[in-house]
């Protein structure tokens, strides 16, 4: 039953949320005491425009689109080292569509950021953010290298497209179950599951990106989980 999961999914985050948080009161006082208005409020405005403008759920004046403002104006409010950074609108939304509540959304939220430690590679304290992408870059030389070198050639660095990737966990450009069961398993795995699974996307695809005319290539690229052959494939990668 997908009710029993998500609420056995939210309970699973109380150990990786912030301030040892223990239960639902507990997590409701402490959105409603957060849930103020934003020195990053300009910031969370331009950005509600941005997510998912196609999606009409997410529209302006919408219950998601007042439900997005008020989980990431909270979430600005309670976590002082990121405060507000771009990316989370996108983990934010996507994270509302799954659970629906905004305070079972803040629970994920804020669970996310503690267990990938996303404090240090966005926001006000990114000091992180080049050695992740310096050793991402190790990784996928060593597994993948055919591709890298590929990608190189043409003046495409894997940072074009895996910097969103890590920055949004896959939620600016991954939807619906994919997305879902792929944060279920970067919560049980980690930054591993999110290397390996990476490295497999590319070699599935492989063969279509050294055949995609170079003129085309960067937007393959930056498109490459949207598209038709990644989600129908999903499961077997």
């Amino acid at each position: 039953d997908y009710t029993q999961f998500i609420m056995k999914v939210i309970k699973s985050l109380f150990k990786y949320s912030s301030n040892n948080l223990k239960n639902m009161k507990e997590l409701k006082t402490i959105y409603n005491n957060y849930k103020i208005k934003s020195k990053y409020d300009i910031d969370i405005l331009n950005d509600l425009t941005r997510t998912f403008p196609n999606d009409k759920s997410f529209s302006k004046d919408s219950k998601n689109y007042k439900k997005l403002y008020n989980l990431l104006t909270c979430y600005s409010n309670y976590n002082k080292s990121i405060g507000y950074a771009q990316g989370l609108n996108f983990i934010g939304a996507a994270s509302i569509i799954t659970f629906e509540s905004e305070e079972n959304s803040f629970l994920f939220l804020d669970s996310l950021i503690n267990r990938f430690e996303l404090d240090n590679l966005i926001g006000i304290d990114n000091k992180n953010l080049i050695t992740k992408l310096m050793n991402f870059s190790n990784i996928l030389n060593k597994y993948v290298p055919d591709i890298i070198s590929y990608l190189d050639k043409q003046q495409i660095s894997h940072g074009f497209f895996s910097t969103n990737w890590i920055l949004t966990l896959f939620s600016n450009s991954m939807k619906g179950t994919c997305l879902n069961m792929s944060w279920a398993f970067m919560i049980i795995f980690g930054w591993k599951f999110f290397y390996s699974f990476v490295i497999q996307i590319l070699k599935w695809h492989k063969e279509d990106i050294f055949n995609t005319n170079v003129n085309e290539l960067c937007h393959k690229m930056k498109n490459i989980l949207g598209e038709n052959k990644f989600q129908s494939n999903y499961q077997k990668i």
